[in-house]
């Protein structure tokens, strides 16, 4: 069920329920013998890192994520976690201090770029939002700004209504960050860079 409310602004009742439904799936993962459902666990535990800002937990869990698709049991649907995972770790790279991170960003977004031509999701939207923020710590805005606004494009044609509700105004307020307009709103993702600059991927 949290993912009714993953992409409602961060100052509403709903989006805090996320918390309330990932801390209990963790909770019934952690209590039952359901290793079948391991990958979703990792992915949970990483959401609910990100969630709570605390970057190097998320970037540990997206580790044991995809060590756990190349050996595990229950790997299922690998294109998939391999692309979801990586991306998560390259947002956890830019919630803290990216500038630390630029060669481990640059190689997950390689991989998802990959993975994603593979098995041709309709999310990309989400790895150009990753990569304008990135490009934009680098420096190198023009690039960074037009990469935001092909975002943009990208997620007027996506089929996830509950992201095209409140993304838009996301993206909007990167791009003035971006282009370096005053920006007069605050960041409304649930996931966001620590600097309070950038609305970041609710994957």
């Amino acid at each position: 069920r949290g993912y009714l409310y993953y992409a409602y602004p961060k100052d509403t009742q709903l989006a805090r329920e996320v918390f309330k439904y990932w801390e209990k799936a963790c909770s019934i993962f952690e209590s039952y013998d359901i290793p079948e459902k391991t990958l979703n666990y990792y992915r949970k535990k990483v959401q609910l890192s990100l969630l709570r800002n605390n970057s190097s937990e998320a970037t540990a869990y997206c580790t044991l994520g995809i060590n756990y698709i190349k050996t595990g049991k229950y790997a299922y649907q690998k294109l998939l976690f391999y692309w979801w995972f990586y991306l998560a770790m390259a947002i956890s790279y830019l919630q803290n201090n990216p500038e630390n991170y630029f060669n481990e960003i640059e190689d997950c977004l390689n991989k998802v770029t990959q993975y994603e031509m593979l098995f041709n999701s309709s999310k990309k939207f989400y790895i150009l939002q990753v990569k304008a923020i990135y490009l934009y710590y680098k420096g190198e805005y023009e690039h960074a700004s037009a990469i935001n606004k092909e975002c943009i494009v990208q997620l007027n044609g996506s089929r996830y209504k509950s992201k095209i509700d409140y993304l838009p105004k996301q993206l909007l307020h990167n791009q003035n960050v971006i282009d370096h307009v005053i920006v007069n709103d605050e960041v409304t993702s649930l996931v966001y860079t620590n600097d309070k600059l950038f609305n970041l991927p609710c994957l």
